[in-house]
């Protein structure tokens, strides 16, 4: 006997099921992951992984939006990882020990050092053939590489600081926040021009959205400017923000992030459940938000409730039935019965399951987090754990639901 999986149409209870999975798991809160505590130095959205710089624990990356993480950092003898970015096929750390290089494939890092004359690298970008490493004696210039390093030609600072706190390239521009102002050189770094943004703060972060830079400082400012030319306190800031050492912009909004609890979306705080101490570091990876905090690790916050596709497997095609499926015997269960879900897929997935009364009340949860592909197995266990009646069983692959009606009798 076969016991087909329906998809309830119409049915209000099916709807029900489908807000509540949609509110489980994907409603617009701060969620923490699975990452080492400490400070998070930085993040960094790359190819299918995010990576984090973790103050004391090293680099860490994670390709299942941060339920795990993997240690990603053979060879760095540097435990202050305060920077990355991509550069041809290389991947590039900067740290409290100079510089890292590795193939983006290979992840065996190498010191890059000839030509540096600190170790101390806050910041990285790239631009052409040029690599820039942001420094606390300015900024250093590599046209091989990082296989060698010299020194840009800096004007003197406004403030005694030589640091070079953040860089961005926009427009053939190159951007470098300092102490009170920012460098900023058109000429791939041959040149460079000493601007003052009107701050008595450190520029610490920055962040563009293709027309607009913005300035966070290590104050309660965020400065803007389309031009480069005028620089004026942005209106995409609220108070209570201070220390902004984290910006990011996704789909033309700003989020930016700083000490005592601070994330705001343009100019509304979005910080329910984050830790109090607030955030030292912001990135977009996967649609998803996730900032790095001062002493808990890596959180992330949804941008968007995902919807889930609600599917009839009879209805798949014959390749969909190859991707992925699920099973529930017996059903309807007797008292004495064990209930088991089978299930399959032929990629890498997170899966979840949950059973929902004719209420819509949540009963049963079990998240398996990313599975390989394969057939799987899952005991429900028996009858006596429900009241006899209709509930709906919920199988979470990837962004699709399946659903099948089970029947539990005396």
């Amino acid at each position: 006997m076969k016991f087909p999986i329906h998809f309830i149409k119409g049915s209000l209870l099916v709807l029900l099921i489908v807000s509540v999975l949609q509110a489980h798991g994907q409603e617009l809160v701060w969620q923490p992951t699975e990452s080492p505590q400490g400070t998070v130095l930085f993040l960094s959205s790359q190819k299918k992984h995010l990576y984090s710089g973790i103050h004391g624990q090293g680099v860490y990356r994670t390709n299942n939006l941060g339920d795990s993480w993997e240690r990603s950092d053979r060879g760095i003898a540097s435990l202050t990882p305060r920077c990355m970015v991509a550069f041809g096929q290389y991947f590039f750390i900067g740290t409290g020990n100079g510089i890292y290089r590795s193939l983006q494939d290979d992840l065996k890092w190498e010191r890059q050092a000839k030509g540096l004359s600190t170790d101390i690298i806050l910041s990285l970008a790239q631009k052409g053939k040029n690599l820039y490493a942001g420094t606390n004696k300015g900024i250093f210039i590599s046209s091989d590489d990082g296989e060698s390093w010299e020194q840009a030609p800096l004007p003197r600072p406004i403030g005694v600081s030589r640091n070079i706190y953040a860089m961005l390239v926009k427009d053939g521009n190159i951007i470098a926040g300092t102490s009170k102002s920012i460098y900023l050189s058109a000429d791939d770094g041959k040149t460079w021009l000493l601007v003052d943004v009107g701050t008595p703060h450190d520029v610490a972060s920055l962040a563009t959205d293709g027309k607009v830079v913005y300035l966070g400082t290590s104050g309660d400012q965020i400065i803007e400017t389309e031009r480069l030319s005028f620089w004026g306190k942005s209106t995409k800031q609220t108070t209570g923000l201070s220390n902004i050492q984290a910006l990011v912009v996704a789909d033309s909004t700003l989020y930016s992030g700083g000490n005592i609890k601070g994330v705001v979306k343009d100019t509304q705080k979005i910080d329910q459940e984050l830790p109090f101490e607030g955030m030292k570091s912001i990135a977009v990876h996967d649609k998803v938000l996730f900032g790095g905090t001062l002493k808990f690790g890596v959180w992330k916050y949804a941008l968007k409730s995902k919807k889930l596709n609600a599917i009839e497997l009879a209805e798949l095609g014959k390749e969909d039935h190859q991707n992925y499926g699920m099973k529930v015997f017996p059903n309807p269960a007797q008292k004495s019965n064990d209930r088991r879900i089978s299930y399959w897929l032929s990629t890498s997935e997170k899966v979840e399951v949950q059973v929902f009364n004719a209420l819509g009340i949540l009963v049963h949860k079990a998240d398996l987090g990313i599975m390989a592909p394969g057939k799987y197995g899952i005991n429900l266990g028996g009858t006596s754990n429900y009241q006899a009646g209709m509930y709906v069983c919920a199988l979470r692959i990837g962004n699709k639901l399946l659903i099948e009606k089970l029947i539990f009798s005396e």
